[in-house]
């Protein structure tokens, strides 16, 4: 996620953004897509690059992982190939993605989702981590429902940081009225 982070800076800031980054945040700056860094790596980056930009730091994650959807899909076809629609993506992440993850690095830290459908087609994420990185996730939903370009919202009616027990993403699909 932390070369998402830095993608991220240089497209919208530049490389001398990114080096200031660094620089602010004492992190080490180097990231591969196949590496694994400690949470206070990207704990670090976060704050830094929102105090860069006046944002939050919650924005910064949430920007970063809708901002890096497509990269994702660039780099790992074959998770997103086999799909026509976002729900169905979603469904494989504890089957498909999160376990290709743990190949590249069985001591990752395994997040698992738990699901409820609901009506109409939509599906609730059902997300508990110590990690607190609900906004990123929900970066990565929004990024991945453009992605799939068939007009679904997300939504984040629950969150651990708000007092409850998870955090819940929404992916509710929209009623088109008129002519396709």
């Amino acid at each position: 996620m932390l070369n998402l982070v830095e993608e991220m800076v240089k497209a919208e800031h530049g490389i001398a953004a990114w080096d200031d980054v660094i620089d602010t945040s004492l992190a080490s700056g180097i990231y591969t897509s196949l590496g694994t860094y400690p949470d206070d790596e990207l704990t670090m980056v976060v704050a830094s690059v929102a105090e860069l930009t006046g944002v939050s730091e919650s924005t910064v994650r949430l920007e970063a992982g809708r901002q890096g959807m497509p990269t994702l899909a660039r780099r790992y076809p074959e998770f997103f190939l086999r799909h026509t629609d976002v729900v169905s993506f979603l469904l494989t992440l504890n089957s498909v993605v999160h376990a290709e993850v743990q190949k590249f690095d069985p001591e990752a830290d395994r997040l698992l989702f738990d699901y409820r459908p609901l009506e109409g087609g939509g599906l609730d994420l059902l997300y508990t981590s110590e990690r607190g990185l609900c906004d990123l996730a929900e970066g990565l939903m929004i990024g991945a429902v453009a992605h799939y370009g068939r007009g679904e919202q997300v939504t984040h009616p629950e969150c651990m940081r708000r007092g409850d027990p998870c955090c819940v993403l929404r992916v509710l699909r929209v009623l088109r009225l008129g002519p396709p």
